[in-house]
């Protein structure tokens, strides 16, 4: 993620204030991108993303009888690039970005962009915890699991 300014800028109207300094307020544009290896994948709003209502966390779960190393009958698409994230726009979808606050960032605030616009047709955006029982996710609907 890149934080750059535009040149939009906007001078603030201050009430005239009794000391001898004289201070100027300035409201400036700023744009978040997200690159990967210097290559641009879109720019997002993180404020907006982060209340978007489609965008949850997962609680911890209570201790569950799944064995946490066997296989289940779970239809994950497991996500590891951009390209992957660009070109899968449904069904269930792990994002692996687990210790990257970052990346999860960059992931939860492009896919939240790409709901409301409709390039997307999952239900939510959900960040798990670090402990998940993937057998116990399967009954949730289709979404993505930011990882």
């Amino acid at each position: 993620m890149h934080l750059s300014f535009t040149n939009w800028e906007r001078s603030l109207e201050e009430p005239i204030s009794g000391g001898l300094q004289d201070t100027q307020v300035m409201k400036m544009e700023s744009v978040v991108s997200i690159r990967e290896a210097g290559s641009w994948v879109g720019d997002v709003d993180v404020v907006r993303a982060l209340r978007n209502e489609r965008v949850s966390k997962l609680r911890p779960q209570p201790s569950c009888t799944h064995d946490i190393n066997g296989l289940y009958g779970a239809h994950l698409t497991s996500i590891e690039s951009w390209d992957e994230l660009r070109n899968c726009n449904s069904g269930n979808v792990v994002i692996r970005a687990h210790g990257n606050w970052v990346a999860r960032l960059a992931c939860i605030s492009f896919l939240s962009q790409g709901i409301q616009r409709g390039d997307f047709r999952f239900e939510s955006v959900i960040v798990c915890p670090q402990q998940v029982c993937w057998k116990c996710v399967e009954k949730f609907s289709p979404c993505v699991y930011v990882y």
